[in-house]
């Protein structure tokens, strides 16, 4: 599953998208239409049941530092998840 802040959309950086940052693993992600049908209706963090999940992978690069930190759902997420003991 992928979430994002306001779910809906997820945003991407364009130049992310591009040399040298697209790697071999990003090109076939952008090759996969299940995949991107993910981040283009991605659910709400706030939305995420934790229950329903092993462990979060938090990608993003400008996201990890002014994004993640002030949303609410994010920091639940975590939090619920650290506390059973998962990643």
């Amino acid at each position: 599953d992928v979430a994002s802040p306001l779910g809906g959309r997820a945003p991407v950086d364009p130049l992310s998208l591009g040399e040298p940052w697209l790697t071999a693993h990003g090109s076939r992600f952008l090759a996969d239409a299940e995949a991107l049908a993910k981040v283009e209706r991605s659910l709400a963090t706030a939305e995420v049941d934790p229950r329903s999940y092993a462990a979060v992978y938090l990608v993003g690069g400008v996201a990890t530092a002014w994004d993640f930190p002030v949303d609410p759902g994010i920091r639940a997420l975590v939090e619920s998840l650290h506390a059973a003991g998962r990643p």
